[in-house]
C-alpha cells in the first residue's frame, strides 16, 4: 500500500488509438491518478499525446520510462505479443501495473508473471473494463441471487462500421504516417477471437462461473468471423455464447441468465458511448421486473480509480492476474474445440 496523501503517478507505454481515445482520457478525469510520463515507439506520437495532456516526460523506451523514479505506475497498451515481456520488465522495476487485455497470447506465457507479482509485491490489474461497468457489476450480484442457473446466452455481435461515429466521440487520433498494421493484427481469425472474445470470455466467468469445458465451431466468410459454443460447468448448468466479427447490423452485446428464482436480461452498449448497460432483474417470487438506473457509465475511469484504489488503499485487485489466464485458457479451448469440429475439449486451469 502506497501512501494516500497524493496520486498514483502513472506512465502510459503505447499510445496508439485504445489509448487515446479510452485510457487518456481516463487519466485525465481521474482524481486519484495523476498522468505524469507517456511512452511511445513513434516518436511524433508520443509527443503529440504529451502536448495534448500538458506532460513533460516523454519516452520512446521502455527502459527509460521504467527508469523513471517518478513513476508509480504504468499502462501498458501495446501489442499483446509484447504485453508479457514488458509487465515482467514493469514489476522487475517495482511499478504497479494494469495492463489492456488480453493479458498476453496465450495462458502458458502469463504463467511465469504470478512468481514476478510475488516478489515485486505489485499490483497486476487486467484492463478488462466491462468489470467497471456499474451494470454489470449489479446485474453480478442479481445472478448470485438466482440460486441455481439453468440456463444462459452471452452475445456479441460487432458491427461491420464500428468506427461510424468515432470523429463525433473522439478528439482527432495522433498517428505517425510510417505506422504499418503488425503482423498479428493481420491474421485475422485467431486476433479477433483474442481481442474481442476477451471480453466475452471474461465476463462469462464474472458473471456465472468457470466452465469445465466447451463445444465450440466458427464460420468463416471473407473477412468475417462467428464463433458459437456450448459451455458445460460440470452438473446441471449449460451455457451458450455467440461472438460475431462483424455483422452488417448495429453493434449488440448482451447476457440472459436463467436460475431458479429468476432471471437477469443484460443489454451492454458501444464501449465508445462511455454508458453504462441496461439490466432488467424478473422476480419469482413477486412476479415482478426491476430494471435500476446508472448515473455513471464511464467504465475506463472507473477501472483506473479501482487499480489506484488496489494500489492505495489496498482495496482486492478487480481482475487480477489469475482472472487474466482462466479468460486465455478458456479462449484456448474455444480455439482448440473449433478447430477440431466442435470437439469437447477441457478449460485448462493451473
Amino acid at each position: 500500500m502506497m501512501p494516500m496523501d497524493r496520486p498514483l503517478r502513472v506512465a502510459i507505454i503505447g499510445c496508439g488509438k485504445v489509448s487515446q481515445n479510452m485510457h487518456l482520457p481516463a487519466l485525465a478525469k481521474s482524481s486519484r491518478c495523476e498522468l505524469v510520463a507517456v511512452c511511445d515507439a513513434s516518436r511524433a506520437v508520443a509527443d503529440g499525446v504529451a502536448r495534448r495532456y500538458g506532460v513533460d516526460r516523454v519516452y520512446n523506451d521502455v527502459e527509460a520510462v521504467l527508469g523513471d523514479d517518478e513513476v508509480d505506475a504504468v499502462v501498458i497498451a501495446v501489442g499483446d505479443p509484447a504485453h508479457v515481456s514488458i509487465a515482467l520488465r514493469s514489476l522487475e522495476a517495482g511499478k504497479h501495473v494494469l495492463i489492456e487485455k488480453p493479458l498476453g497470447v496465450t495462458a502458458a506465457e502469463c504463467r511465469p508473471l504470478r512468481a514476478a507479482v510475488a516478489k515485486a509485491g505489485r499490483v497486476l490489474q487486467v484492463g478488462v473494463m466491462k468489470r467497471s461497468d456499474p451494470g454489470l457489476e449489479y446485474a453480478r450480484q442479481a445472478i448470485l441471487d438466482l440460486g441455481h442457473i439453468l440456463s444462459f446466452r452471452v452475445w456479441y455481435r460487432g458491427s461491420a462500421d464500428p468506427y461510424v461515429d468515432e470523429d463525433t466521440v473522439f478528439l482527432p487520433v495522433i498517428r505517425d504516417p510510417a505506422y504499418a498494421r503488425p503482423a498479428y493484427k493481420l491474421d485475422r481469425q485467431p486476433y479477433y477471437l483474442a481481442t474481442h472474445g476477451a471480453h466475452v470470455f471474461d465476463g462469462i466467468r464474472y458473471l456465472v462461473g468457470d466452465p469445465v469445458a466447451v463445444e465450440a465451431a466458427v464460420a468463416i466468410h471473407d473477412d468475417r468471423y462467428a464463433w458459437h459454443g456450448l459451455l458445460h460447468f460440470g452438473g446441471d448448468t449449460l451455457g451458450s455464447f455467440e461472438l460475431a466479427v462483424y455483422v452488417e447490423s448495429e453493434w449488440s452485446e448482451g447476457v440472459e441468465v436463467f436460475g431458479e428464482r429468476g432471471s437477469v436480461h443484460v443489454s451492454t452498449p458501444n464501449p465508445f458511448y462511455l454508458r453504462p448497460s441496461v439490466v432488467r432483474v424478473f422476480d419469482a417470487a413477486t412476479r415482478s421486473w426491476r430494471e435500476p438506473y446508472f448515473a455513471e457509465g464511464d467504465s475506463y475511469l472507473r477501472q483506473l480509480e479501482a487499480f489506484a484504489a488496489s494500489v492505495l488503499d489496498g482495496e482486492p485487485v478487480i481482475a487480477d492476474l489469475e482472472a487474466g489466464i482462466a479468460a486465455l485458457e478458456l479462449l484456448e479451448a474455444v480455439q482448440t474445440s473449433a478447430a477440431s469440429a466442435g470437439q469437447l475439449v477441457p478449460v485448462r486451469h493451473e
